[in-house]
């Protein structure tokens, strides 16, 4: 008779633990999913964010650049171009803004930041071997004449720059973005509005 009694009371034990273990993975399921759709929400938010951050800031320069196009003279000073090209400009009247004014095209380039600044770089440089480089800066020789002023780079390694010197055409390295603006910044010549408004304006939207 006892043991008629206890074999309900074994099922029930076992109805209550099998309970207690469902219950249990629904509550660990359930935190986790929390957990996940907790974490993706962050990262849409980052990712938001940043692609709203890279929108203000293409938003800004494209802004300045529309707006110097706009208060440039309609007539280029041509000797005043020839003068300054290669050089790095600061507009002294506009916070110091810096352009870069290419040889080739005598039209200047807003620098921006100093990873717009490096996308500029890279897309009016030009392509040389890595030996050819070298054998120029391990003997201190001067570039050519027309790379005077010129950003290179080294067609044989990805993302490595080099700016020649207009003055001595001595060639110095461009490593981070940041070293490479205040580097470049240095090197800028300040120039009022009215004579950094009597040269074009070059566009390059990446």
């Amino acid at each position: 008779m006892q043991e008629w009694e206890d074999k309900p009371k074994h099922k029930h034990v076992k109805k209550i633990i099998l309970f207690g273990f469902i219950l249990a993975v629904y509550i660990i399921s359930s935190s986790a999913v929390y957990n996940v759709n907790k974490e993706k929400k962050v990262v849409d938010f980052l990712v938001d964010s940043t692609l709203q951050i890279l929108r203000i800031k293409n938003n800004h320069n494209r802004d300045v650049v529309r707006r110097e196009k706009e208060l440039t003279n309609s007539v280029e000073d041509v000797e005043l171009a020839e003068r300054l090209k290669g050089k790095i400009l600061l507009q002294i009247e506009a916070n110091g803004a810096a352009w870069y004014l290419d040889p080739v095209d005598l039209k200047r380039y807003y620098f921006g930041r100093p990873a717009d600044m490096m996308l500029i770089i890279k897309k009016l440089s030009k392509k040389m071997p890595i030996d050819d480089i070298v054998d120029y800066i391990y003997f201190e020789k001067k570039f050519p004449e027309e790379l005077a002023g010129r950003f290179i780079a080294n067609q044989d390694k990805e993302n490595e720059y080099y700016y020649i010197i207009p003055e001595s055409r001595l060639a110095i390295p461009l490593k981070t973005s940041n070293e490479a603006f205040r580097l470049l910044k240095d090197l800028g010549l300040g120039i009022t509005n009215e004579n950094i408004r009597k040269i074009k304006v070059g566009e390059l939207w990446m």
